[in-house]
């Protein structure tokens, strides 16, 4: 379950089994609800709305929603729903599990999953790069993804459930292991 402000008190909800809700919290007293998204797997898990790209209105403002176990859906401004399910295919979503989103300020957004490692997915590409566990020590360790975080000197920091935090060198493609 998540809940984010991406507009003054306009709660967007992720719900387990019940999808995305928006609800309208000007009045406490009174809480309304303005909006739900129903997919085919409610069980959701992570949002994001993606920032405002310099140039690219296409990708702006479009919201992300990572479910457990239905994958990734994209709802765009008008209230369209794309799903994106995974698969083992080169360049698709790795893994039906999404545990945490994040967009970096080049635009790329980060998926952490449920066993299956880092995808990322540039949105004017439409592919998505994993970056997962193995054998080599300067790997992503095996686990849940539970937050994804870039800091002032964009370094890439994964937070791996059971193993502590990492961080991604994106350029060398290797990890950093802080546990």
């Amino acid at each position: 379950m998540a809940v984010k402000e991406y507009q003054a008190e306009i709660l967007t909800l992720a719900l387990w089994d019940q999808g995305v809700v928006k609800i309208d919290v000007s009045d406490l007293k009174n809480i309304q609800n303005i909006k739900e998204y129903s997919f085919s797997d409610n069980r959701i898990y992570s949002l994001l709305k993606t920032n405002s790209l310099k140039g690219e209105s296409s990708y702006n403002n479009l919201e992300w929603v990572g479910s457990w176990g239905g994958g990734l859906y994209i709802i765009d401004q008008e209230g369209n729903i794309q799903e994106i399910k995974s698969s083992e295919t080169k360049g698709s979503l790795i893994h039906p599990i999404i545990y945490s989103l994040f967009q970096d300020q080049t635009g790329i957004i980060w998926l952490g999953t449920n066993g299956g490692g880092l995808n990322k997915i540039n949105p004017r590409k439409e592919n998505f790069v994993l970056v997962d566990h193995n054998e080599n020590n300067n790997s992503l360790s095996q686990g849940k993804i539970n937050s994804i975080y870039i800091d002032h000197n964009d370094h890439l920091w994964i937070a791996v459930y059971g193993s502590g935090i990492e961080r991604y060198l994106n350029k060398e493609n290797k990890v950093i292991k802080y546990h």
